[in-house]
């Protein structure tokens, strides 16, 4: 009966105490999540120091000299790889470009050897492949331009075209 005298009541006394263990609860939670959060700083600040360290002693990533190493392993191999593969895509279209241009030059060679040079389109054959050799010539005023067009397929751009202008000279003018 002294708790009832004093004016403390068994059931103030229970609120008390569940207050009391509530406070003790909230405070040990509180000092758990620091001691978690701490304890989480100093594992994150750990690792990067780890990685620092693995960093300067050189356990991560590539060096210059490796890169550059590999860099030119894939040159010496890629490079005849590329111009073996070019060769075999084209060296028919380079060697029937070459076979117009070397006529073009003949058949320019003889348009300029004559006084007159006439147009004329005709054909050669030459290995497997069909050649169209056009001369054209165009007078503007006292210039003549000798053009000379060599294809294989009408359809399509020549394959050479060579132009020249000549000055149209006549002995009998002043």
């Amino acid at each position: 009966m002294r708790s009832a005298e004093c004016g403390i009541t068994n059931v103030e006394r229970g609120a008390n105490k569940y207050r009391e263990r509530k406070r003790a609860n909230i405070v040990s939670e509180t000092n758990k999540y620091r001691e978690r959060k701490r304890a989480n700083i100093v594992s994150i600040a750990n690792k990067h120091r780890e990685r620092k360290r693995a960093n300067i002693a050189g356990e991560a990533g590539y060096t210059l000299v490796e890169t550059l190493t590999a860099l030119v392993l894939l040159m010496i191999v890629f490079l005849p790889l590329t111009r073996i593969i070019s060769g075999l895509l084209t060296g028919k279209h380079n060697r029937a470009c070459i076979t117009a241009i070397d006529l073009a030059e003949q058949e320019m060679a003889i348009a300029l050897l004559q006084r007159e040079p006439q147009p004329q389109v005709r054909s050669e054959v030459i290995g497997t492949r069909r050649y169209t050799i056009e001369r054209r010539v165009v007078r503007e005023k006292s210039l003549k331009k000798i053009i000379v067009r060599v294809g294989s397929d009408p359809s399509r751009l020549p394959l050479a075209e060579f132009y020249i202008y000549q000055v149209d000279y006549d002995p009998a003018d002043p």
